[in-house]
């Protein structure tokens, strides 16, 4: 394998039939978190990334900082620091959807975050351009998915599995 980048988060790498892999250089687990407040609304961010050319929709989602640490703490972490949002109740799933399988070893837990309230302001790591989109049902949100309004796989993945698992979020009408 061939090193062609690397920085303090990724190194990307290319073998001899020029299979190209990306991974994260202290951890390949994060979780990836449906933030549901207490109406059973989801939270949604809008985020802008580097060689994206439009504005990510999803949900929230973040790398473990080290090996040690757990889905449940990154999963507060990240809802603290990408929308300032504290929870009620937190739910991690068995699903692990990899975002980009064969290409690297990225994977995110789906975490489930109930009673979800904003408490503070956003604490963006260095280069992070993320804000709060918008509160939705679930009638809504599935309309922007199939209208292409959320256009982040792992995000549509893990909102099928809330939507699978509880049937609070299907409750409410658009």
């Amino acid at each position: 394998m061939k090193t062609v980048f690397k920085n303090d988060f990724l190194t990307a790498q290319v073998d001899d039939s020029g299979m190209f892999t990306f991974d994260r250089n202290a951890t390949q687990h994060g979780s990836v978190v449906v933030p549901i407040d207490s109406l059973g609304r989801i939270m949604l961010i809008r985020e802008k990334r580097a060689g994206v050319p439009v504005p990510v929709i999803g949900v929230v989602k973040g790398a473990a900082d080290d090996m040690h640490e757990s889905y449940s703490a990154v999963a507060r972490r990240e809802l603290r620091e990408e929308i300032g949002v504290t929870c009620g109740e937190l739910h991690i799933s068995q699903a692990e959807p990899y975002a980009f399988p064969g290409m690297t070893q990225t994977r995110g837990r789906v975490c489930f975050a109930f009673n979800c309230i904003q408490t503070h302001a956003q604490e963006l790591d260095h280069g992070e351009d993320i804000e709060h989109y918008g509160t939705f049902t679930m009638p809504e949100i599935e309309k922007m998915i199939t209208r292409g309004v959320i256009n982040d796989a792992e995000s549509i993945s893990a909102i099928l599995i809330a939507k699978l698992t509880y049937s609070i979020l299907n409750d409410h009408d658009s």
